[in-house]
């Protein structure tokens, strides 16, 4: 139990992070801080757009956690995120332009649909509806699942995006929670 305390304070020094993000995952935030008067109406250039002004990057590198959710605003102030940034970006695009879509998430990945959104390779593989598990605030059981695509991308996420100081901290902690244990144990037995 100890381990997995010391997991949780590693991954999220300031827990709130993870609570907040998990309050807008059923109810994003989607005030569009940018002015979008100049903005072209159709949704597959916003989003082409959205893909150029938010440079792709880890939430460990921007927010200082394995996963989080922002606001519109701290997307454009930060102008880089993963998935969810560029995701939460545009729908408060496309909503403060009045235009329909669908908000959904996967266990790796989230986005926003559209009416003519293109079916590139990526789009086919990431952004099935059947690998959904989240869509305009239902949960579900998806479809399909990929075990071993979700455990590829968890591992990108959780461990290789993370700092190389955290790593150190996180392993040397369960090293010590380890040893304390079988101390404590061993003092119990010869007792």
């Amino acid at each position: 139990m100890l381990s997995l305390i010391w997991i949780f304070f590693v991954l999220y020094p300031n827990p709130a992070l993870l609570f907040v993000s998990v309050e807008r995952l059923s109810t994003p935030q989607l005030d569009c801080p940018l002015n979008v008067s100049s903005m072209p109406s159709d949704p597959k250039e916003i989003e082409k757009f959205v893909i150029r002004y938010v440079k792709y990057d880890y939430d460990f590198n921007v927010y200082g956690v394995p996963w989080y959710i922002p606001e519109p605003k701290e997307v454009v102030e930060h102008k880089k995120g993963d998935c969810k940034s560029r995701a939460i970006l545009l729908a408060s695009i496309l909503k403060e332009k009045g235009i329909p879509f669908s908000f959904k998430a996967s266990p790796i990945h989230f986005w926003v649909d559209y009416e003519g959104k293109e079916k590139t390779d990526f789009v086919k593989k990431f952004e099935n509806s059947s690998a959904a598990i989240y869509a305009d605030g239902k949960w579900k059981l998806p479809e399909i699942v990929d075990v071993e695509e979700y455990l590829r991308v968890w591992k990108d996420v959780l461990w290789d995006a993370m700092p190389m100081l955290r790593k150190a901290i996180l392993i040397i902690g369960l090293i010590s929670i380890f040893f304390v244990d079988k101390v404590h144990r061993f003092r119990r037995y010869k007792s």
